[in-house]
Protein backbone atom coordinates (compact mmCIF):
# COMPACT_ATOMS: atom_id res chain seq x y z
CA UNK A 1 0.00 0.00 0.00
CA UNK A 2 0.88 3.63 -0.54
CA UNK A 3 0.75 6.43 2.50
CA UNK A 4 0.71 9.86 1.23
CA UNK A 5 0.79 13.44 2.64
CA UNK A 6 0.31 12.24 6.20
CA UNK A 7 1.05 14.43 9.23
CA UNK A 8 2.01 13.53 12.66
CA UNK A 9 2.24 16.77 14.77
CA UNK A 10 2.52 17.07 18.46
CA UNK A 11 1.83 14.25 19.64
CA UNK A 12 3.17 10.99 21.52
CA UNK A 13 3.79 7.11 19.58
CA UNK A 14 4.45 4.54 22.28
CA UNK A 15 4.99 1.22 22.38
CA UNK A 16 5.72 -1.68 25.29
CA UNK A 17 7.64 -4.95 23.39
CA UNK A 18 6.68 -4.17 19.68
CA UNK A 19 8.76 -5.16 16.83
CA UNK A 20 8.41 -1.60 15.28
CA UNK A 21 8.07 1.88 16.17
CA UNK A 22 7.47 4.83 13.78
CA UNK A 23 6.04 8.10 13.33
CA UNK A 24 3.87 7.81 10.48
CA UNK A 25 4.90 3.73 10.32
CA UNK A 26 6.66 0.55 12.33
CA UNK A 27 6.98 -1.58 8.85
CA UNK A 28 6.90 -0.34 5.90
CA UNK A 29 6.70 -3.80 3.89
CA UNK A 30 7.80 -5.19 1.09
CA UNK A 31 6.15 -2.99 -2.23
CA UNK A 32 4.60 -0.55 0.27
CA UNK A 33 5.73 3.47 -0.32
CA UNK A 34 5.54 6.06 2.34
CA UNK A 35 5.84 9.36 0.59
CA UNK A 36 5.68 13.18 1.29
CA UNK A 37 5.15 12.47 5.10
CA UNK A 38 6.30 14.04 8.17
CA UNK A 39 6.24 14.12 11.43
CA UNK A 40 7.04 17.80 13.87
CA UNK A 41 7.52 17.86 17.48
CA UNK A 42 6.62 14.20 18.09
CA UNK A 43 7.70 12.13 20.95
CA UNK A 44 8.68 8.64 19.97
CA UNK A 45 8.75 6.33 22.83
CA UNK A 46 9.39 2.62 23.26
CA UNK A 47 8.88 1.41 27.16
CA UNK A 48 10.50 -1.99 28.19
CA UNK A 49 12.09 -2.67 24.86
CA UNK A 50 15.70 -0.75 25.09
CA UNK A 51 17.09 -3.11 22.65
CA UNK A 52 14.77 -2.14 19.73
CA UNK A 53 15.08 0.70 17.45
CA UNK A 54 13.09 3.90 16.70
CA UNK A 55 12.32 5.11 13.23
CA UNK A 56 11.11 8.58 12.88
CA UNK A 57 8.85 8.11 9.90
CA UNK A 58 9.42 4.14 10.02
CA UNK A 59 11.67 1.53 11.53
CA UNK A 60 12.00 -0.94 9.22
CA UNK A 61 11.42 0.02 5.22
CA UNK A 62 11.18 -3.24 3.13
CA UNK A 63 9.79 -0.95 0.48
CA UNK A 64 10.36 2.49 -0.39
CA UNK A 65 10.06 6.02 1.49
CA UNK A 66 10.40 9.02 -0.16
CA UNK A 67 10.41 12.97 0.35
CA UNK A 68 9.89 13.31 3.72
CA UNK A 69 11.01 14.93 6.81
CA UNK A 70 10.57 14.87 10.77
CA UNK A 71 11.46 18.38 12.38
CA UNK A 72 12.08 18.17 16.15
CA UNK A 73 10.75 15.20 17.13
CA UNK A 74 12.26 13.39 20.47
CA UNK A 75 13.47 9.78 20.45
CA UNK A 76 13.23 7.93 24.29
CA UNK A 77 14.35 4.34 24.96
CA UNK A 78 15.70 3.15 21.71
CA UNK A 79 18.54 1.07 20.67
CA UNK A 80 22.10 2.40 19.49
CA UNK A 81 19.98 2.33 15.68
CA UNK A 82 17.32 4.68 16.09
CA UNK A 83 17.95 7.41 13.39
CA UNK A 84 15.30 10.35 12.61
CA UNK A 85 13.96 8.79 9.34
CA UNK A 86 14.54 4.96 9.10
CA UNK A 87 16.57 2.34 11.56
CA UNK A 88 16.72 -0.06 9.19
CA UNK A 89 16.25 -1.47 5.21
CA UNK A 90 16.15 0.23 2.09
CA UNK A 91 17.53 3.63 2.26
CA UNK A 92 14.98 6.46 2.22
CA UNK A 93 15.62 9.12 -0.94
CA UNK A 94 14.97 12.81 -0.20
CA UNK A 95 14.31 12.47 3.43
CA UNK A 96 15.59 14.97 6.18
CA UNK A 97 15.64 15.20 9.89
CA UNK A 98 16.18 17.79 12.89
CA UNK A 99 16.31 16.10 16.41
CA UNK A 100 18.11 17.21 19.64
CA UNK A 101 17.68 13.19 20.48
CA UNK A 102 21.22 11.61 20.83
CA UNK A 103 20.36 8.65 17.80
CA UNK A 104 22.23 7.37 15.05
CA UNK A 105 22.82 9.03 11.37
CA UNK A 106 22.20 5.37 9.50
CA UNK A 107 21.53 7.39 5.81
CA UNK A 108 23.24 10.63 6.43
CA UNK A 109 20.66 12.67 6.63
CA UNK A 110 20.72 14.72 9.19
CA UNK A 111 20.09 18.70 9.09
CA UNK A 112 20.62 21.47 10.63
CA UNK A 113 18.30 23.83 12.29
CA UNK A 114 18.98 26.77 9.97
CA UNK A 115 18.21 24.14 7.05
CA UNK A 116 14.98 23.45 7.70
CA UNK A 117 14.00 27.13 8.54
CA UNK A 118 16.39 28.40 5.94
CA UNK A 119 14.17 26.52 2.86
CA UNK A 120 17.35 24.08 2.06
CA UNK A 121 14.96 20.99 2.97
CA UNK A 122 12.03 22.14 1.70
CA UNK A 123 13.86 22.78 -1.58
CA UNK A 124 14.86 19.52 -1.65
CA UNK A 125 12.07 17.99 -0.64
CA UNK A 126 10.44 19.11 -3.84
CA UNK A 127 13.40 17.87 -6.14
CA UNK A 128 12.37 15.56 -8.69
CA UNK A 129 8.90 15.49 -8.28
CA UNK A 130 6.55 16.60 -11.14
CA UNK A 131 4.38 19.29 -8.96
CA UNK A 132 5.86 21.08 -6.04
CA UNK A 133 4.36 18.74 -2.69
CA UNK A 134 6.03 21.09 -0.13
CA UNK A 135 6.19 24.61 0.88
CA UNK A 136 7.72 27.07 3.64
CA UNK A 137 6.55 30.72 4.17
CA UNK A 138 10.62 31.90 4.80
CA UNK A 139 11.02 33.93 8.16
CA UNK A 140 8.01 32.52 10.15
CA UNK A 141 7.66 28.86 9.36
CA UNK A 142 10.19 26.25 10.97
CA UNK A 143 9.73 23.66 8.89
CA UNK A 144 8.05 22.65 5.64
CA UNK A 145 4.21 21.66 5.33
CA UNK A 146 1.89 20.73 2.38
CA UNK A 147 1.41 23.43 -0.06
CA UNK A 148 2.22 26.68 0.91
CA UNK A 149 4.88 29.11 -0.27
CA UNK A 150 7.07 27.63 -2.86
CA UNK A 151 10.83 27.66 -2.27
CA UNK A 152 13.43 29.01 -4.69
CA UNK A 153 17.07 28.55 -5.19
CA UNK A 154 19.21 31.18 -7.17
CA UNK A 155 20.21 34.48 -7.18
CA UNK A 156 18.44 38.03 -6.72
CA UNK A 157 20.38 39.25 -10.18
CA UNK A 158 23.35 38.68 -12.74
CA UNK A 159 25.80 40.54 -11.33
CA UNK A 160 28.85 38.88 -10.39
CA UNK A 161 29.29 39.00 -7.06
CA UNK A 162 25.21 37.52 -6.30
CA UNK A 163 25.06 35.13 -3.63
CA UNK A 164 22.81 32.11 -4.21
CA UNK A 165 20.15 31.80 -1.77
CA UNK A 166 16.66 30.04 -0.59
CA UNK A 167 13.60 32.44 -0.83
CA UNK A 168 9.94 32.47 -1.86
CA UNK A 169 10.24 34.95 -4.66
CA UNK A 170 11.26 33.26 -8.26
CA UNK A 171 15.29 33.91 -7.99
CA UNK A 172 17.74 33.78 -11.44
CA UNK A 173 18.83 30.30 -11.38
CA UNK A 174 21.78 28.60 -9.93
CA UNK A 175 25.21 29.43 -12.22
Amino acid sequence: GTISMCAVVASTVQTKDSNYLGAIAGLNGAGGTIINCYAFLTKLVRIDSPAKAIGGITQQNNGTVQYCHTYRCTFTGGSADTDGILAGGNAPSYCYYYTTSSISNNYNNARTDADFNGGFVCYMLNSDQELPVWGQFLGSQLYPVFGGNRVYYGYENCADDAVAHYSNSVLYEVK
